[in-house]
């Protein structure tokens, strides 16, 4: 495999730990194969710790509305909390709050996603926010989060 797609997959390793990838050029000689494996343990790692306490904040989203629940994700949760609690909650709810989200925050979100689990609320988010959220992906240059989110479509 290429440098290039070794590179990429460092670099989203990055942004799955909040490192910059040179912090990571250690990892530079591995396979890709590995990488993506390393990549793959890591995201389910994080997203399997604390599972059941985002499960109990999933379900603890519908005692109030969606306006209120969203203010307090935004303001005191952030993304990458929000993230983890829109992948145990059901779609339609997730679709619900991120309406009342603003634009940057769900971009900070998106970064924190792993679009494997993430799938209905893609499939179900309203054309005019998901292109909202895009121009704001855009805007930050984050191209390699654009496509994985691509590939579940």
């Amino acid at each position: 495999m290429s440098k290039l797609e070794s590179s990429a997959e460092i670099q989203k390793i990055g942004q799955l730990l909040d490192v910059k990838g040179d912090d990571l050029s250690f990892l530079q000689d591995l396979p890709v194969k590995e990488l993506i494996n390393l990549r793959a343990l890591t995201t389910d790692k994080l997203f399997n710790d604390g599972r059941k306490l985002f499960q109990k904040l999933a379900s603890a989203s519908k005692l109030m509305p969606a306006g209120i629940t969203a203010s307090i994700g935004e303001k005191v949760f952030g993304p990458m909390l929000c993230a983890r609690i829109a992948s145990e909650m059901p779609y339609q709810r997730a679709v619900e709050l991120a309406q009342k989200m603003s634009i940057p925050f769900l971009g900070k979100v998106t970064l924190e996603l792993d679009p494997r689990r993430v799938k209905d609320i893609i499939a179900n988010m309203p054309l005019d926010r998901m292109r909202a959220v895009a121009k704001e992906l855009l805007a930050h240059r984050h191209y390699m989060i654009m496509g994985g989110f691509s590939l579940v479509l």
